[in-house]
């Protein structure tokens, strides 16, 4: 997570699938920043901050666990996690964590320490799935048909520093879409996860498989080309689809406002897309009518809100989260 970023790497387009970048850098824009769309703020640490919490507590039954799916993102910055019942599909608890000072791996691994001492389900072991996505900046995507892996630290190499004395690369096949996900993995979150959960029903995987997931498999398939601006709190993912099939995907620091609008502009262009009739659908952290959403809606005409996945359930106590949010970690109990 801490490896000096290089130069962006100028997407490799094949067949469906750009062979995209990705080890960019993890900057804080400096105006026109995402929304957290975050209520009770608490300082839980001072390591970390405890800025969403949202329970089912009519279902949400402790002596269930062994039916339920624990997910987990873990970004440089942040730390989401969410239970969902497998058998109905539906969510029971959802909470978000800001991660502070983690500016090294040794103080990285602080701040998480910091959270699940404070957390006595994270501790818990006899989940049904444990699921834990890494939300870094050292990926790359490949055909699935061409995929050879033996070769994964290559393809990883091609598009990110890869550091094998303290990281190791993993993949992810998804479901559709001829795509495979190279990713590195810190040895240090690795070894503490796997302490953790010693019950064999942890599973990893990288941030962008639970959103191409999502995409590809969980939405109506439109027959036209789609963008989708994916904001995070540190960076915008961006990914153009026609049908089930991926044309694009990449991530783009963004330093200052302008960077949201240009971004879309350059990929949309190259994807043969009209910048004023394009459909493009926004996720993650921006709320309607903020003044986020105007500032994109004055350049993006045809611009309207992603959904999560319509077979998932969530009660009433989860009506303050738009169905564009925290699509990447509901989607993750649904990766293989």
């Amino acid at each position: 997570m801490w490896t000096k970023s290089p130069s962006t790497v100028v997407g490799k387009t094949t067949t469906s699938v750009v062979l995209a970048v990705l080890c960019v850098s993890d900057l804080l824009p400096k105006f026109l920043p995402p929304e957290t769309g975050s209520n009770h703020l608490e300082a839980t640490d001072v390591k970390h901050k405890h800025v969403r919490k949202i329970k089912d507590t009519s279902r949400f039954d402790i002596d269930n666990l062994q039916e339920y799916c624990l997910s987990i993102l873990i970004g440089t910055h942040d730390l989401q996690l969410c239970v969902t019942d497998t058998r109905k599909n539906r969510v029971l608890l959802l909470e978000d964590f800001i991660l502070q000072g983690a500016d090294s791996p040794e103080s990285h691994l602080a701040a998480i320490q910091g959270v699940y001492e404070s957390h006595h389900l994270l501790n818990a072991a006899f989940w049904q799935e444990i699921k834990v996505g890494f939300k870094n900046r050292q990926f790359s995507l490949a055909p699935t048909t061409l995929f050879e892996e033996s070769q994964k630290e290559l393809y990883l190499q091609m598009n990110a520093e890869f550091a094998a004395d303290t990281e190791q690369a993993l993949v992810y096949h998804h479901h559709k879409g001829d795509i495979s996900t190279v990713y590195a993995a810190p040895n240090y979150l690795v070894s503490y996860l796997k302490e953790k959960y010693p019950n064999g029903n942890l599973k990893l995987y990288h941030h962008c498989n639970s959103i191409l997931e999502g995409l590809l498999k969980y939405q109506a398939p439109p027959r036209e080309k789609v963008a989708y601006l994916f904001i995070d709190r540190f960076f915008l993912h961006l990914a153009v689809t026609k049908e089930d099939s991926l044309l694009y995907f990449n991530t783009f620091p963004i330093r200052k406002s302008d960077d949201y609008v240009n971004n879309l502009v350059r990929v949309m262009q190259a994807q043969d897309m009209n910048i004023k009739t394009g459909k493009v659908a926004l996720l993650g952290f921006i709320r309607p009518q903020s003044k986020h959403y105007e500032f994109l809606h004055k350049y993006i005409p045809n611009l309207g809100f992603g959904h999560r996945n319509k077979g998932l359930k969530l009660s009433y106590d989860f009506d303050e989260v738009g169905e564009h949010q925290y699509f990447d970690l509901l989607t993750l109990y649904l990766c293989a």
